[in-house]
């Protein structure tokens, strides 16, 4: 297992635990619905969650045309009175988002576990077929900054021929951790507005694994782990020793 530092401030804005299921009938909409009444006084604000799908058909000597069926309602989103915490449920799974300040993990986990806990007795799923870590972070950079470099680690290359000055960008790279099954989407976005003397830079960390996984001992929360350590380890490495102190 990697071992890292802690950062006293980490530049969370909002973390979140994603656990996926064989999909649940319509049928069991309302079971999911009351749910809220556990958890009403953490808990108290509902909202209904709406999803559709869409079909677009093409061909040749054919118009492209959109099909697009009635939306419906597949879960809730249970938001705490200050809305910094959100418990969603679903047909297909379960979410726990935790909005900034971040808590760290050994509030943040915990939670979870409880509302997970409630989902399974309520959903009664037979696996879980996915589950995801993701973390968005905002890296604040003071201004002047002639080189991005001295804080990201992972930045865009440019041809020597054209300029240096990046005034905006978006990048998306995905790399797997093979031994564990894990996959890791990093994506960076450099804000292009200055604000207060400062650049921000958005380093989105979504880490999961995609494999068909039994519900028996303590193989999900094992699973959670690692991609726990999987996430810090992108984190610390895309970052810099001078991006640290920022936060330290």
């Amino acid at each position: 297992m990697s071992v890292y530092e802690q950062l006293k401030n980490p530049p969370i804005t909002e973390a979140l635990i994603d656990i996926r299921i064989d999909r649940l009938s319509h049928e069991r909409l309302p079971e999911l619905r009351a749910l809220q009444e556990a958890i009403a006084k953490e808990y108290p604000n509902t909202q209904e969650r709406v999803s559709w799908t869409g079909r677009v058909q093409w061909g040749p000597g054919r118009e492209p045309s959109l099909n697009v069926p009635a939306a419906g309602p597949d879960g809730y989103l249970f938001h705490s009175s200050q809305r910094q915490k959100i418990f969603q449920v679903r047909l297909d799974g379960f979410t726990f988002h935790h909005l900034k300040p971040y808590p760290g993990w050994d509030q943040f986990l915990p939670e979870a576990k409880q509302l997970w806990t409630k989902y399974m007795a309520v959903a009664k799923p037979q696996r879980v077929v996915r589950v995801a870590l993701r973390y968005l972070n905002r890296i604040e950079i003071p201004l002047p900054c002639d080189d991005l470099k001295k804080y990201l680690r992972i930045i865009p290359a440019l041809a020597p021929e054209l300029p240096q000055e990046l005034h905006e960008f978006v990048m998306r790279l995905v790399v797997r951790k093979s031994e564990k099954k894990l996959t890791g989407i990093v994506t960076e976005v450099l804000e292009p507005k200055q604000f207060l003397n400062k650049i921000a830079v958005i380093l989105d960390l979504d880490v999961f694994c995609d494999q068909p996984l039994g519900l028996e001992g303590d193989g999900l929360w094992q699973l959670i782990d690692d991609l726990k350590v999987f996430r810090g380890d992108l984190f610390l490495q895309s970052i810099t020793d001078e991006t640290k102190e920022l936060f330290r």
